[in-house]
């Protein structure tokens, strides 16, 4: 009870600007955080940015990627109105890759690294201060999966709503566990080493570009990455910025009725591990 009630408080501070609080520990990790965001967005990113630098241990570098040009917006993005925080940078790209912009970039500047720790987050939630700590700790244990806080299986019947059933919180278990899924709202950890080079310039279905956890987790099943959902003592998996549920949002638009996801379910049907 102590912890939701000391992260809500974190949460009202950060939602609402004040960021007095922010502690920058004298703890770093190699970790890189790597996201995206889209220009009507980009006033209402600096709560979750600061969440990732009120950490107990900081990560290496955070770095939001943005297309120069959002297709879903039809409009460019400019690097003036982008917030000046510590320890972030902003980069540019020539492509808009769709919400797995997060990821692809990050693969190609690690290429030569591959076993750099790279974490993939949205930018609308205000994440837990020892989410670094323990993807740090965990991926020790478990240096050759894949690991996330939030994930779900697929259901045998490719039915986008049956996959809710399925879901798996970190805060709700005792021991890792696998799943087929692995979801960026709730971050997940990956290393170049994971993915083939095809998966760079693979042609996938149009749907594709609206589902990249959907793309990233069949491409890792495809590999044979285990994915891992495992516990934390947060009192939240994460929280989501109010403001962001009248925002653009793929679940609030293209993907509300399922179809993307189901489509891209049975492109990868040959490898989940249905239970």
């Amino acid at each position: 009870m102590r912890n939701k009630a000391s992260e809500l408080i974190r949460y009202l501070l950060l939602v609402n600007g004040i960021h007095r609080n922010v502690k920058f520990s004298n703890i770093s990790s190699d970790i890189v955080i790597s996201l995206t965001t889209l220009s009507e967005r980009i006033n209402r990113i600096t709560p979750t940015l600061y969440s990732l630098l009120d950490q107990s241990v900081l990560p290496k570098k955070i770095i939001v990627w943005i297309p120069k040009y959002s297709i879903r917006e039809k409009k460019e993005v400019l690097l003036e109105d982008l917030p000046d925080i510590p320890m972030v940078e902003y980069r540019m790209i020539d492509r808009d890759l769709g919400p797995i912009t997060k990821l692809i970039p990050s693969l190609i500047e690690y290429g030569q690294n591959p076993n750099q720790r790279i974490i993939c987050l949205d930018d609308d939630i205000i994440y837990s201060r020892h989410l670094i700590e323990s993807y740090e700790a965990e991926s020790r244990k478990n240096p050759g999966a894949a690991l996330a806080i939030i994930g779900y299986d697929v259901p045998t019947t490719f039915n986008d709503k049956n996959r809710f059933k399925t879901k798996v919180y970190a805060t709700d278990i005792q021991k890792r566990r696998e799943v087929d899924v692995v979801t960026g709202y709730g971050s997940f950890m990956i290393k170049p080493t994971f993915f083939a080079q095809h998966f760079l310039t693979e042609q996938r279905p149009k749907e594709a570009y609206f589902t990249d956890d959907l793309c990233v987790s069949g491409h890792l099943a495809q590999q044979g990455v285990k994915k891992y959902i495992f516990p934390v003592s947060w009192g939240f998996s994460h929280l989501k910025r109010l403001s962001s549920w009248s925002d653009y949002s793929l679940s609030n638009s293209v993907n509300k009725d399922g179809v993307n996801n189901e489509v891209m379910m049975r492109y990868y049907k040959d490898y989940w591990n249905f239970k």
